[in-house]
């Protein structure tokens, strides 16, 4: 599980997506999370809802802010 409070996870998230995109990401999550996180992409309407989330855009900026 990622934890979004730890600078470690978040960081070796960061470098999963940049090294490898999608793949790299999932591997770093537990199966469970990896199979929620692919339904939530396969659905259009879903991943925008969420996108959209206050949470989802801290977590966006966190990511982005090298």
């Amino acid at each position: 599980m990622i934890n979004r409070n730890s600078r470690k996870d978040i960081w070796e998230l960061k470098q999963a997506a940049k090294s490898g995109g999608v793949d790299a990401v999932m591997s770093k999550l537990s199966p469970d999370e990896s199979a929620k996180l692919r339904s939530i992409l396969a659905d259009e309407d879903a991943l925008k809802e969420i996108l959209s989330s206050p949470q989802a855009q801290s977590l966006i900026k966190e990511l982005k802010n090298e």
